[in-house]
């Protein structure tokens, strides 16, 4: 992990079954803007970058997988985003009940974890488009 003094931020890219589970995004703030991303947030205190991945992504989906190889580094003004293949282990995909993704969907905004299929990343507003381009040439068709 850098420490350049911007934020870390560690993402999961959870795979099963030729999908990859992704949050669906449409923001009422922004006129109903719709994208997805994947499932990630800032690393806390002194965990790992691999424990807040795995973190993440249960707070985020309600799966728990494991975490595998760092797949993209992107630096940002405001963030250093590491993003880690994830193995599903178990778990329905569902918002956290009290976590910020479920009181931003009942406050307006969709949060959803969804699976998507390889076939379709292609397709999707995947944001950054930086991970968007790495999964269509490792998993796209």
């Amino acid at each position: 992990m850098k420490n350049n003094g911007k934020r870390n931020r560690a993402s999961g890219v959870v795979v099963h079954e030729n999908r990859v589970l992704l949050m669906h995004r449409i923001n009422s703030h922004e006129g109903g803007r719709e994208y997805y991303t994947t499932l990630g947030g800032g690393v806390e205190g002194t965990e790992s970058i691999l424990e807040a991945v795995a973190r993440e992504v249960y707070e985020e989906s309600m799966v728990t997988v494991n975490v595998g190889a760092l797949i993209l580094e992107h630096e940002t003004e405001h963030q250093n985003q590491y993003y880690y293949i994830c193995d599903y282990v178990s778990g329905e995909p569902g918002l956290w009940v009290d976590g910020p993704e479920y009181i931003k969907h009942q406050a307006g905004d969709i949060h959803e974890p969804v699976w998507v299929p390889f076939a379709e990343i292609k397709n999707i507003n995947l944001l950054p488009v930086e991970i968007k381009n790495a999964l269509v040439a490792r998993f796209g068709s």
